[in-house]
């Protein structure tokens, strides 16, 4: 073979390798209590790998703001916990507020520390990312929320900082309160 069959193959393979490595990232919303006035929610995500660990990662959050209130100035331990992505390597983990219906997840793993996030699970287990604490401002509307992937600032990525996952299954969450306060339900799974 000549050296242009070898760097053709080295091209192909290269193409072929990228495409199946790519790691696609899955996310959903886990109700851990609720009553009238307030609605924890444990945001988790998963790989089709599980063997890729997160970087940095600016993860979008809508939800129904008829229905729910979320602090504007949010506070740790107050009005969310992160869980697994806070601490060790990664600088603390933060949850803005930039519009009236959206939250940002802000997690930081820096450049210093590659290669040194936290591993996440594969497609039979869940990591969990963090806990978010809403008020219900009206119980009789669907509590509503909703994975923005599609929004110019959401990306989440490997260790190295410049792998960009890719967004693969959401389960939004879709909830109405009955007068009886039963356990959550899910209702529909759709991409946003």
């Amino acid at each position: 073979m000549n050296k242009l069959s070898f760097f053709m193959m080295g091209i192909l393979f290269f193409v072929f390798n990228t495409i199946t490595s790519a790691t696609n990232v899955n996310g959903r919303f886990v109700v851990i209590s609720t009553d009238s006035s307030k609605l924890e929610v444990l945001l988790q995500i998963n790989t089709n790998t599980g063997s890729d660990d997160m970087g940095g990662a600016t993860i979008v959050i809508g939800f129904n703001c008829s229905a729910l209130s979320f602090n504007s100035n949010p506070q740790v331990n107050t009005d969310y916990i992160f869980h697994n992505f806070c601490s060790i390597n990664y600088s603390p983990a933060t949850v803005t507020k930039p519009t009236s219906d959206k939250l940002w997840l802000n997690i930081d793993l820096p450049f210093n520390n590659n290669n040194n996030g936290t591993i996440v699970s594969g497609s039979n287990g869940w990591t969990d990312v963090a806990t978010l604490f809403f008020d219900i401002i009206n119980p009789s509307d669907t509590l509503k929320l909703n994975w923005l992937m599609i929004n110019p600032y959401w990306g989440i990525y490997d260790a190295n900082n410049t792998t960009l996952w890719n967004p693969g299954i959401s389960e939004n969450l879709n909830y109405v309160i009955n007068s009886d306060v039963i356990a959550p339900q899910l209702l529909s799974a759709t991409f946003d």
